[in-house]
């Protein structure tokens, strides 16, 4: 040993600063601890050796053990050896042995090394008696060794020349094999110890670990040195670490291989030992390893390979992040010192997230006092299979791949400069960095594909990344492709991580809103940024439910908080296509537009354009009264048959909204040939049912409406343009209900056959209400116009046209106040009937009417009057006045009546030129006249009386005829038969009356009197003449007249008499006044004048107008 130590002393000292040095000082560098500790234990175990003597256990004098003790740190370059005592004893075969108890060994700084309990062994007896010590086996037991690992990674033991320390791998080999080859263990067959407690003092680690129960053997061969060590070492466990080093070393050179295999041993104690392993210190997990490594001649490490097996545990690179858990990891190892690479293959990982194999290498970097401060990976997958069921539904298989990362171990910092995962045909990129500091993980990753499908980018999204994002895409988003993949991860762990996404879709199946269908060939960009999500659309299609799709370009779907719980949902929402298909759409959830309406999506035909706000929770089954939203847009080409049954209604442009209280169309079109605007109001929502909608607006009345309804008026009766509003109630299950209401003007309104008209100019007011269908029914209705006033109902015939028209009450141009029915006969002229009520015809215009005359199939346009009075003329009324009549060409028919007393009479009316014309009957005669304030004196007869029209309103001229009636109760001719002395007849007169064979007359009739142009009555006794004027408003006469008695011989005298009634002799008389209080004038003269004289005595007789007499 001396020698060897004195030829390590003599080399130059720039030598072992040099080349040799550095190598040594890589050596130490690259090796584990274990094996620094294990050759180092070897070193003090030989110092102790060779400084020993046995013999027979004799407890030596102190001052022997005192000069041992002196001479074995002689021997010392540096530090010291301390001894409790020497003895020397004899083993039973006689050979000597000596025991050194209570041996301590410190370094050359005064610091303990070890302490030992004794050191025991055989010498040979030859080179004894010489005395030379030459041990042949050693023992020692109860050594307790302290090493202390400097921070430069180097063992503070100082036991050669200078103050370099000597803890490193070469030195220490050579030590072992000076004190074998020549040294004072060259003839010692084994060396062995037992119980060794040994404890590492680390600086670099700032950590302590202890070793117990140590086992040692050493052998040797003529060129081999062969050591082997078993430990265990405590590692914070119940369980210890097994620990087994074997060093076979060459004599003659610096060659060693080394051998370490452990179990159970934690991995940041591992890779605090060599930076070969210095990236286990990022582990906490217990792990296991077979290692072998080579010393060259040089003394140089050559080599480090072996496998390494991780057990499950977590990475842990610093204290305050979250511990990130795995199930394993196991490979084959291969260190190059030469490149400080340390080669991997065939490597597993293994936890509950999967498994993932790789090749690649490590080069250390970064060194400070010989230890990396990084690590740059060059790695290869070759497979990963990722099965937790937290992240993933269905395993994501990865085929292959390679990376370029650095690592930084404090702080720690994973940089990956480029990653690029296969997964079939799809390629990522990856590149980013994850950082741990003493409060959390910082996390921030960007992944990139050209191209990937929306199921492939389900596969591989976690359930934990963006939960509500994920969920989204899941449920809405079913099939497409997006193109430049853009995907970011940002936070302090993949848990929460905040997703960044973005690229471009194509070909895409989503469904925007939750009760809509998914839109079909949706193309545009899908984005994830700062917490939002937004899916923008510039080109989709949305199928209808009942055909044909909707465009939806242009739509863009937002989540604006991801963090939100529930998340809301914001559809920015821009539509297109035919309007059916639209309508389809308005006809789901939550819009339901036609829930509550007889209609479907098909009521009408066009094109839309829409765009609103739908906004909903993110909710699993979102119920459709959750959805809010408004939406508005137009329609163009509108056209509907339904809305209004069999009648179009059609709008170049119309608007609408949409909201979950409302949905509104409004706008100006046509309604059948007609101009209408129009304003529907659709409640939704749970009123919707028990509300109905309601549809507002103005309409144009003229022809074509009346033509598209079949309404059944004719030209003559409605002609014109006029504008009426309306409101139309639409409920389910009911019929639809409309009111109306216009003023009339610009209308020109007839009723043939009654003279009534209202001119254009004139205005009014129409108010009705009406329930439409198949059968239109007007419920309520009121007119008003100059000269009508009108209130009832309307009916319409199965197939269109008017059923009747029932009005309550008529008051028309001041002369019909009456109930009226008007009824449609299916293309022919309508007909009337007055059923009660009162009609003054001194004011009627009847001789207005269209269309021909009657039909062997019945009248054109039937008029049927049931009156309760109708008035002829001034204090002329007829009760109970029946009549059924034909008003086509004007009127014609016939009635029957009753005149005040209850005289009847028939009639018939015929029409002429000059309008209706009446025919008058009655077999009494006299009570006829009488009733009609005509003439009270006359009783029975037959009497017809013709009423020719003049062309002026109630005027009319008439004759009359009366025959066999009788004269009575007539004070006037009382009076007038007294004064001419005709006794017989004023007897006559008081009996049953005077007879008259006949009484005829020609008059005017107009409404304001009777002018009588010549009348006569005669009978065998009497015969009279006259004319006047009667005043119908207050019955007063103006009449004068002939009376000739004896009439039946006076009327020879016919002949020179101008008129009828009169004979030869007559007296001329006069009646003037009141009817009911006359005034009488007799001129006797008259008597002696003949008759064709006397008309110079009297004045003109009453002349038709143009100026003829009768």
């Amino acid at each position: 040993m001396s020698e060897t130590d004195g030829s390590r002393g003599d080399e130059p000292e720039a030598e072992r600063t040099g080349s040799h040095w550095w190598s040594r000082y890589r050596l130490h560098v690259h090796l584990g601890f274990w094996s620094i500790l294990s050759i180092a234990l070897v070193v003090v175990f030989l110092i102790f050796v060779s400084m020993s003597l046995t013999g027979r256990a004799i407890v030596m004098p102190g001052w022997v053990a005192d000069r041992v003790e002196t001479r074995l740190n002689k021997s010392l370059p540096e530090g010291a050896i301390t001894l409790g005592r020497f003895e020397l004893g004899v083993t039973p075969k006689g050979r000597p042995r000596l025991r050194l108890v209570d041996v301590g060994l410190r370094d050359a700084s005064g610091l303990d090394i070890a302490q030992l309990n004794s050191i025991e062994g055989g010498v040979r007896l030859a080179p004894l008696f010489k005395g030379e010590l030459v041990p042949r086996t050693a023992i020692l037991s109860g050594a307790q060794i302290t090493f202390r690992r400097l921070a430069d990674g180097s063992f503070a033991l100082r036991f050669g020349q200078g103050n370099t320390a000597t803890g490193n791998l070469g030195d220490m080999i050579d030590a072992v094999d000076a004190v074998f080859a020549g040294g004072v263990l060259e003839e010692a067959g084994s060396v062995r110890a037992e119980g060794l407690t040994i404890t590492l003092e680390d600086a670099r680690s700032g950590r302590l670990w202890q070793v117990t129960d140590g086992q040692l053997a050493i052998s040797q061969t003529e060129q081999i040195v062969e050591t082997m060590v078993t430990f265990d070492v405590f590692n914070q466990t119940e369980e210890l670490a097994a620990v087994d080093v074997t060093l076979l070393s060459d004599k003659e050179t610096s060659e060693a291989t080394l051998s370490v295999s452990f179990e159970n041993a934690r991995a940041s104690d591992i890779g605090a030992q060599s930076p070969a392993l210095s990236f286990l210190q990022l582990v906490d997990a217990p792990v296991a390893g077979a290692l072998r490594t080579t010393v060259g001649a040089n003394g140089a490490l050559t080599d480090l390979a072996g496998v390494l097996s991780v057990d499950s545990g977590a990475l842990e690179p610093t204290p305050g992040a979250t511990p990130v858990p795995f199930g394993g990891a196991k490979g084959y190892v291969d260190f190059d010192p030469e490149s400080d690479t340390l080669n991997l293959s065939s490597f597993t990982f293994s936890s509950d997230l999967g498994e993932i194999e790789l090749d690649g290498k490590l080069i250390f970097d970064d060194f400070v006092a010989g230890w990396p401060q990084a690590v740059l990976g060059q790695l290869r997958l070759n497979r990963a299979r990722l099965t937790d069921p937290r992240f993933f539904d269905d395993p994501v298989e990865v085929s292959g791949g390679y990376a370029d990362m650095r690592v930084r171990f404090s702080p720690f910092e994973f940089d990956i400069g480029q990653a690029v995962l296969f997964q079939g045909d799809t390629r990522y990129a990856m590149s980013g960095k994850i950082g741990a500091t003493r409060e959390s993980w910082d996390l921030a990753l960007d992944i990139e594909a050209p191209e990937l499908a929306v199921s492939e980018l389900k596969s591989i999204w976690p359930k934990t990344v963006s939960p509500k994002a994920r969920t989204w895409v899941f449920d809405r988003v079913d099939a497409g492709t997006i193109h430049n993949v853009h995907i970011g991860l940002r936070g302090p762990q993949l848990k929460g991580a905040d997703l960044l996404m973005g690229g471009r879709m194509t070909d895409g199946v989503v469904k925007v809103l939750p009760t809509l269908p998914a839109a079909r060939n949706a193309s545009g960009f899908l984005s994830i940024s700062d917490r939002e999500m937004t899916v923008s659309v510039d080109r989709a299609q949305i199928p209808s439910p009942i055909g044909g799709s909707v465009e939806a370009g242009g739509t863009t779907f937002t989540i604006p908080d991801l963090r939100e719980r529930p998340g809301q949902g914001i559809a920015d929402l821009v539509l297109e296509g035919p309007l059916q298909s639209g309508l389809g759409l308005l006809d789901l959830p939550p819009v339901e537009a036609f829930k509550a309406t007889e209609f479907g999506p098909d009521v009408a035909t066009g094109r839309f354009q829409a765009s609103g706000r739908a906004q909903f929770p993110l909710t699993k089954n979102t119920p459709p009264e959750e959805i809010e939203y408004d939406i508005a847009g137009r329609v163009f080409g509108v056209r509907s048959d339904k809305v209004v049954p069999n009648v179009p209604l059609t709008s170049e442009s119309a608007r609408f909204t949409a909201t979950p209280e409302m949905l509104t169309v409004w706008g100006d079109g046509r309604l059948g040939g007609s101009e209408a605007s129009f304003t529907w109001k659709q409640p939704l929502g749970k009123v919707a049912a028990a509300e109905g909608s309601v549809v507002t607006g103005t309409v144009a009345v003229s022809r074509a409406l009346i033509d598209d309804f079949n309404l059944g008026l004719t030209k003559d009766m409605l002609s014109g343009a006029g504008k009426a509003q309306y409101e139309l109630r639409l409920k389910p299950d009911e019929r639809p209900r409309l009111s109306a209401t216009s003023d009339l003007t610009g209308l020109r309104l007839a009723i043939p056959g009654t003279g009534w008209i209202k001119s254009p100019g004139a205005s009014g007011k129409l108010q009705l209400t009406a329930s439409l269908g198949d059968q239109p029914e007007v419920t309520d209705m009121s007119i008003s116009a100059p000269g009508l006033s009108a209130s009832g109902t309307v009916t319409t015939r199965d197939g269109g046209g008017l059923d009747s028209a029932r009005f309550s009450r008529v008051r028309l141009g001041g002369w019909l106040d009456a109930p009226v029915t008007i009824t449609g006969r299916g293309g022919r002229a309508i007909a009337i009937a007055l059923s009660g009520g009162t009609a003054d015809f001194r004011g009627a215009n009847l001789d207005t009417g269209g269309g021909g005359g009657g039909s062997s199939s019945g009248p054109a346009q039937p008029l049927t009057i049931a009156l309760d009075r109708l008035t002829i003329a001034e204090g002329i009324v007829l009760q109970n006045f029946r009549g059924d009549f034909d008003l086509a060409g004007g009127l014609s028919g016939s009635f029957n009546a009753q005149v005040t007393g209850g005289a009847p009479i028939q009639g018939t009316v015929v029409q002429t030129p000059k309008g209706a014309g009446f025919r008058i009957t009655s077999d009494r005669g006299g009570e006829v006249l009488k009733g009609m304030n005509v003439f009270s004196m006359a009783r029975k007869g037959d009497l017809e009386v013709t009423l020719t029209p003049t062309g002026e309103t109630g005027v009319f001229e008439g004759d009359m005829r009366l025959t066999e009636t009788f004269l009575v109760d007539a004070p006037a001719m009382a009076e007038l038969l007294a004064a001419i002395s005709v006794v017989g007849l004023l007897d006559q007169l008081d009996g049953n009356g005077i007879f008259f064979s006949e009484a005829k007359g020609r008059f005017r009739l107009s409404p304001e009197r009777v002018t009588l142009y010549s009348s006569s009555a005669i009978s065998s006794s009497l015969g009279l003449s006259m004319d006047g004027y009667y005043n119908l408003a207050d019955q007063t006469m103006d009449m004068q007249g002939v009376v000739s008695p004896f009439y039946l011989i006076n009327s020879i005298g016919r002949i020179v008499s101008a008129r009828d009634g009169e004979g030869l002799v007559g007296f001329s008389f006069t009646l003037t006044g009141p009817a009911k209080d006359l005034n009488v004038g007799v001129n006797p003269l008259s008597l002696l004048t003949p008759g064709f004289l006397r008309e110079m005595f009297r004045r003109q007789a009453p002349q038709r107008p143009g100026g003829t007499a009768e």
